[in-house]
């Protein structure tokens, strides 16, 4: 075999293990995604057994419990909701990640989404004592997307902002459409959030087709308007 021939053969066995490389690891995601999703079906089957008699225990009395037993099974049944709540999160990552959801693509008037995810905001900065302060263009256009996930995921993101304040802070929300798209810009001079909750905000807007970025203290989400065709 010439040199030139060796050289292809390297080249050409190169490329097929660079291939087969990626080929293993697509499947091991996949795998990876198959088993988190199982192990948080099973997680939240477990939890639902000790959600149960806590339920039992503290709303269909069959005794007298002191105050500190109801404290102590009020604080197990506010931890066994927020786990569960951890685990639904996890699981619509795994399937988002998986494609195994179907988001709706309606025109949905940009300044209803942010109008529905005040009441939230505001209940959160009062409870850390936060003011929060909005500027929304007038007559912003429609973007496209899902309504219900869009909310979901705007009202994840505000709150973990809200979380990482300390008291006396300030947080203002401006939207303008610009161009295709729509930005929300919310102003918190605070970290960027992280965990399941921020994962999955992330990723429903992305399913969305916006982005979300940061930068100094400011969160910008962009939303495709419905004329830009997502």
């Amino acid at each position: 075999m010439t040199a030139s021939g060796v050289a292809g053969s390297v080249v050409a066995g190169g490329a097929d293990s660079a291939v087969s490389a990626v080929a293993d690891a697509e499947r091991r995601v996949a795998e990876y995604a198959g088993l988190l999703a199982q192990a948080t079906d099973d997680v939240r089957r477990q939890l639902d057994e000790i959600r149960l008699p806590l339920h039992i225990l503290l709303d269909n009395r069959f005794g007298e419990l002191n105050e500190n037993q109801e404290e102590m099974l009020g604080a197990a049944r506010t931890a066994a909701e927020r786990a569960d709540a951890c685990l639904r999160r996890l699981r619509t990552i795994v399937d988002i990640d998986r494609g195994a959801i179907a988001l709706r693509r309606d025109a949905i008037p940009a300044a209803d989404l942010i109008t529905s995810l005040l009441p939230g905001l505001n209940a959160d900065c009062t409870a850390a004592g936060v003011e929060v302060t909005t500027d929304i263009a007038p007559a912003l256009p429609r973007i496209l997307g899902d309504r219900a996930r869009l909310q979901e995921a705007g009202g994840l993101l505000l709150a973990e902002r809200v979380r990482a304040l300390p008291a006396g802070s300030h947080v203002t929300i401006s939207a303008a459409g610009i161009g295709d798209s729509v930005r929300i810009i919310v102003t918190h001079g605070g970290p960027a959030g992280s965990g399941a909750d921020e994962a999955l905000a992330r990723r429903l807007i992305a399913a969305n087709g916006g982005t979300v970025t940061e930068e100094g203290g400011r969160t910008t989400i962009t939303l495709p308007t419905a004329r830009s065709g997502g």
